[in-house]
């Protein structure tokens, strides 16, 4: 674990670099358009699916646009961040944060997935300073601080915050499972759960954020199946909705996302904290019984 802690620095460090030396970090992202937008998910292994959701979602935003923002024609990169294999891939993830700050045109990435990979993206964006908006990634030392080793600014060399999420951060959800705890006898098993049941398991209970609110409701009722795609669609819709009011200029459409007020979306209304964390605190709650997975009830997280 410490050496690959290890290459993972190196590599994020030369990867800076390289893009130090590659002609600016902010500026225009193609003056009126077009402009492009990069997604990096994964495309292979264990969380294919869920990156191939987010993705569908992405592109069923993008469609439902007309591919526009506002005037400003709008084109996507879509990036597998595993280099074809299990999981996501440090060299495979950095090189898609590369190829989008060196891509002239770009004007926001969406990614990663997972919190592991967004550590190694995110400084990568920040220095040319472009938005980077995560459908997953909860770890919380990528808002705030948890330790001396473990803060934001190991992942902002541009010493500006350019990073929204979401997804609810790790603590909230630990928040909302001790809620839950207290309400159910069976144990609460990790939200992973959901695609790795195996016949024979007793009774537990899984919480998970990915789930569409019922159309004109305000709750989960009704929902039978967990989705990504609500996450791939609510993070294009939110750069579009960004770019049409910013304009194409990067810097401009980092203080749009991040600029206080709530948002409507497909995962329900919601804003960010200055840190950019969602403001989404409510999780579905899903009783699993063997590989059977039905929705129970909805449970929202205490404040802090």
């Amino acid at each position: 674990m410490a050496t690959r802690g290890w290459l993972i620095g190196l590599l994020t460090t030369a990867l800076l670099a390289g893009v130090a030396g590659c002609g600016g970090t902010g500026g225009d992202a193609g003056r009126d358009g077009p402009v492009t937008i990069y997604v990096s998910a994964p495309l292979s292994g264990e969380r294919a699916a869920e990156g191939r959701a987010i993705i569908a979602g992405a592109k069923a935003a993008l469609a439902e646009a007309g591919g526009l923002a506002g005037e400003v024609k709008v084109s996507a990169v879509y990036l597998d961040d595993t280099g074809g294999g299990e999981r996501w891939d440090p060299v495979a993830t950095a090189e898609n944060a590369r190829e989008a700050v060196q891509d002239s045109s770009a004007i926001g990435f969406i990614g990663d997935l997972d919190s592991g990979a967004t550590r190694i993206s995110l400084p990568i964006t920040n220095q040319a300073d472009m938005v980077q908006i995560s459908p997953g990634a909860s770890a919380v030392d990528l808002t705030r601080r948890v330790s001396a080793e473990l803060e934001p600014s190991r992942y902002r060399p541009s010493d500006d915050q350019t990073f929204a999420r979401l997804v609810p951060a790790a603590d909230v959800q630990q928040r909302a499972e001790r809620e839950l705890a207290g309400q159910v006898s069976a144990p609460i098993r990790p939200a992973r759960s959901i695609t790795e049941c195996r016949s024979g398991q007793g009774t537990s209970y899984v919480i998970s954020p990915a789930f569409l609110p019922p159309a004109g409701g305000n709750g989960f009722s009704g929902v039978a199946f967990p989705t990504w795609t609500a996450y791939g669609q609510a993070a294009m819709t939110l750069l579009l909705n960004s770019i049409e009011a910013a304009g194409t200029r990067r810097d401009a459409v980092v203080d749009e996302v991040l600029a206080s007020g709530e948002r409507d979306s497909v995962l329900g209304s919601f804003s960010f904290t200055e840190e950019g964390d969602t403001t989404l605190n409510r999780f579905a709650v899903l009783r699993l019984d063997g590989c059977k997975l039905t929705f129970e009830r909805e449970v929202s997280a205490p404040e802090r």
